[in-house]
């Protein structure tokens, strides 16, 4: 799969996707204003009218997501729930039939930056939007959102309340490769007759079908940028199992403990994990060639009345803002079990020169502060003196996951303790206790109202671009400044959890944690090393296996 429908998910069963389903914590203003039950049984006549088939399932309210696919009554694994004819999907093959779409395409692909699969399949969606009613996709585009939460939207202030330096710049290029692929549509958009006097050609009306196209597309085999699906995209989502992490095997010093009881315990957890993908509540779709449909099919048993999810590969909590504009944030059970965080040495361990002035940024788990293992490697050869200076044996113990000894554990383990505490210290301008306050109120806030704080917008004119879209489209990004909406941080209690404000809050709570247990994690393997390396005063270490 590529990029299915998204939802948000947080409070321990992704409440706070306050959205059109699968839009990952957009706003639910859609984009011609049709929401509600009556359009909501519309848009299914719709669907059932061009051939989609939902099987023992329907749409309904869920607590994960806005809206989502729910069973009515036992699915079995494996069981097709959802048929969608080829003909509904928004791909190259649905470009193909538009003459003038691809007269245009064909105008421009030789000249220099010629566009990409997705920039055409962003054009495509635009040009059939600003048809309205006379669109063939007309009732499934009015039942998208209007606005998204994908980093590339975020405002400079917005980006800067993630604090961590290497978070604000993915965010800072998402935005910068949304305006350059904009600039590259301009003059196919011209050539259509959208422009910035419209609407329909400016830079927040291509970052609204950028941002459809990255968030809620499913992978087919004809298309690259994959193709856009009706009722397909309103399936949640759940994140498969969490990844294989290596696990301390005996101690330091303890030796005893081999290889075969090493692997029996990760063929033990292989097995595990083959299990919690069957139980993870996780779907799937593809694309069936001889029936001519896209196919969605349950990859766990489902009883009546249970969500049925849609799962879209591993991602950190960043790479979601990124790519869908949601994160996943909740209890351990709706928590994001491949979420991560990077520490910067203030060394190279790639070859153990302490003078390098490069430094390495190794990765742990955000869920236990587990280092990678090729980090774990190469840290233990840098406390060894570096790779070129350590014998074969001693290369060949890190390559396996073995300690090199008490000393070596402990000066390994000290350097990534002392990189998280900088991180933790030295950028992030408050702490987690202090994000974790304002979130706290922020959510009271939120839902103790006694709306759900939808915001219903009234039809537009048939065929006219929203009225948020005309704005000056130039160069710059003078839109950048227009944030007078966007509270500062000493205004952060005011934040609606749901806004790019919000998400920006809780992703950096969710990345202080990561780097707290991080250096809690490295304590612990120094202290266990301390301990053994004061009970066995005598004889040379021995090796064990992480």
């Amino acid at each position: 799969m590529i990029n299915h429908s998204r939802s948000s998910s947080s409070d321990g069963a992704h409440r706070e996707a306050r959205c059109e389903r699968g839009t990952g914590g957009m706003s639910p203003r859609t984009l011609g204003g049709a929401d509600g039950p009556d359009a909501d049984a519309d848009f299914w006549r719709w669907a059932s009218s061009r051939g989609v088939v939902a099987v023992r399932c329907e749409s309904r309210d869920v607590a994960e997501g806005w809206r989502g696919i729910v069973a009515t009554e036992v699915i079995e694994r494996a069981a097709v729930v959802l048929r969608v004819p080829g003909a509904l999907l928004m791909s190259a093959r649905s470009m193909n039939e538009d003459a003038q779409l691809c007269d245009a395409f064909r105008a421009y692909d030789s000249s220099p930056g010629a566009m990409t699969p997705a920039d055409k399949l962003a054009t495509h969606l635009l040009r059939e939007a600003s048809k309205g009613r006379d669109s063939p996709w007309h009732t499934y585009i009015s039942r998208l959102p209007r606005t998204y939460n994908l980093l590339c939207v975020w405002t400079r202030r917005e980006r800067a309340m993630l604090q961590d330096p290497r978070a604000i710049a993915v965010a800072e290029r998402a935005r910068h490769a949304t305006r350059t692929s904009w600039r590259r549509a301009r003059g196919v958009l011209a050539s259509l007759g959208m422009t910035s006097t419209d609407g329909w050609g400016t830079i927040r009306a291509w970052r609204w079908a950028h941002c459809a196209v990255s968030s809620r597309t499913v992978h087919v085999p004809f298309h690259a940028a994959g193709a856009l699906c009706p009722v397909g995209d309103m399936f949640n989502y759940a994140p498969p199992p969490p990844p294989h992490g290596h696990v301390v095997v005996g101690t330091p010093l303890e030796g005893g403990v081999g290889k075969v009881k090493a692997d029996e315990e990760q063929e033990e957890k292989d097995e595990d994990a083959d299990d919690a993908d069957d139980a993870s509540g996780s779907g799937d779709g593809s694309w069936d060639e001889d029936s001519g449909e896209y196919v969605f099919r349950a990859r766990r048993r489902y009883a009546a009345g249970e969500q049925i999810m849609l799962c879209y590969g591993r991602h950190t909590n960043l790479g979601l803002l990124e790519h869908y504009g949601f994160l996943l944030d909740g209890d351990e059970k709706a928590s994001n079990p491949h979420d991560s965080v990077e520490v910067s040495l203030a060394f190279n361990i790639d070859d153990g020169n302490d003078d390098d002035d490069e430094p390495t940024i190794v990765r742990a788990s955000a869920v236990d502060g587990s280092l990678e293992w090729d980090a774990v490697r190469g840290l233990r050869l840098w406390a060894a003196g570096g790779y070129v200076r350590c014998d074969k044996r001693t290369r060949d113990a890190a390559a396996n996951g073995v300690s090199i000894g008490a000393s070596n554990e402990r000066k390994a383990f000290g350097a990534v303790i002392d990189a998280a505490a900088l991180a933790l210290t030295s950028t992030l301008a408050t702490t987690a206790r202090d994000d974790l306050d304002v979130l706290t109120r922020c959510r009271a806030a939120r839902w103790g109202d006694d709306g759900d704080g939808d915001v219903v917008v009234g039809e537009e004119e048939p065929g006219v671009a929203p009225r948020e879209w005309y704005i000056r489209d130039d160069d710059s990004d003078s839109e950048d400044e227009e944030e007078d909406s966007v509270p500062s941080e000493a205004g952060c209690s005011e934040v609606d959890p749901e806004s790019n404000a919000g998400l920006a809050l809780r992703w950096r709570l969710c990345h202080k944690r990561g780097l707290q247990r991080t250096y809690r994690a490295a304590a612990a393997r120094v202290e266990e090393a301390s301990r053994d390396a004061a009970a066995v005063a005598s004889g040379p270490p021995r090796l064990h296996r992480m």
